[in-house]
Order: C-alpha cells, then structure tokens, then sequence
C-alpha cells in the first residue's frame, strides 16, 4: 500500500481508508479526525468584529479615494484656467507700450518716423515672448512651397523665382514647439513665361 503515497490528494485518501480498514480487521482503530489537535478557531464575536474593523478601512479607503478624485479635478480645472497666465503677464507690458505709442500720436507729440520705430520694438518684444513659449515663424519667403507649411493663394508666373518658389508672403504662419499653428498664406511662383510655354 506504499505506493499509493505521495501521489496526489485522491489517492493519499483512498490509502487512509484502505489503511483504516485493515486496522478495523485487526481490532484497532485510527484516531478520529475530531481528536486531532487543530488551530483554535475564532469565535462569532472575534469574526464580526474583524469584519467591521475590515469595513470601516473600507470606507475610510472609499473616502479617501472619492477626496483624491475631486481634488484632482479641482487642481485640473484651476490649470486649465490659469495655464496662459505667464504668457498674459508678458504681454501686458506689450500692451501698455503700444497704448503710449497711440496716445503720443493721437496728441501730436511724436513724429511718424518715432512712431514706426516703437512699434517695431514693439512688434520685437511680441516675437520674443511668444519665442519663450515656442512659437516661432514659417520660414516661407523664397522656399520652395511646402504645403506641409504653407497655403498657396494664388500661382503668378515670375522670371525672377524659379517655378513652385514662394514669391511672397501674404501673411506670416506659425508653429509652437514643431507643431503647426497656422500656415504661411502665400504666392507661388509658376516659372517664366517661356518655360510654361515651352511645357504647352
């Protein structure tokens, strides 16, 4: 019967029984399970108060949790409020140059020559604060048209850009960190007049 041992739960009990069996013919008897000693078990009273004590961590853990959540979306919404505000303060320096320019020309006191120098400086201190931030111009201006960059408004024939050159910049695009914000508005150049002749 020593080969029914070690091979699995079903067969070790099959061997207890068979191994009861024969101690029953001989007039013996194997111990009763029941005698055995074991674990002592927990009473009703421990086993509800492990379960209230593991329910209130429960919710403790659930509040927490839902305090967790809702501060989260306070603190996302206060970002998405204020996330310019760097860039607002740094312009209202800007603002208040140009408000000075405008107001010395509505009063006569600076000349046209003054007025078109602070507002190139002005124009400047805007192209530097927004290059802070990453955002710089579409270099477009005799580039090859890339639409990728740029929108073509128009196609002009031109002896002085070779054909599909960017002959002139309608209005300026921009990127912000390689991303596109807006596409350079331009006119193309559609080569001589004689070499679309000669393609005729």
């Amino acid at each position: 019967m020593d080969k029914f041992k070690g091979k699995g739960s079903a067969q070790e009990e099959a061997y207890r029984i068979m191994e009861k069996e024969d101690l029953k013919e001989n007039g013996l008897s194997m111990p009763d399970e029941q005698d055995t000693p074991q674990s002592p078990q927990s009473s009703p009273e421990q086993v509800l108060a492990e379960l209230e004590e593991t329910r209130e961590r429960l919710l403790r853990t659930l509040a927490e949790m839902d305090n967790f959540k809702k501060r989260s979306k306070r603190e996302m919404e206060d970002f998405r409020k204020y996330a310019n505000e760097d860039l607002i303060k740094g312009l209202l320096p800007v603002i208040d140059n140009l408000e000075r320019a405008l107001d010395s020309a509505r009063k006569g006191q600076c000349d046209l020559g003054a007025l078109v120098e602070g507002v190139d400086l002005t124009a400047k201190e805007i192209s530097n604060l927004l290059g802070k931030y990453g955002v710089t111009c579409v270099d477009a201006l005799g580039k090859p048209f890339d639409p990728a960059y740029h929108q073509a408004l128009m196609q002009q024939p031109s002896h002085e850009h070779p054909e599909n050159t960017v002959m002139e910049e309608v209005q300026k695009g921009y990127t912000m960190k390689e991303r596109l914000l807006r596409p350079s508005l331009v006119c193309v150049s559609a080569g001589s007049p004689k070499e679309g002749a000669d393609e005729n």
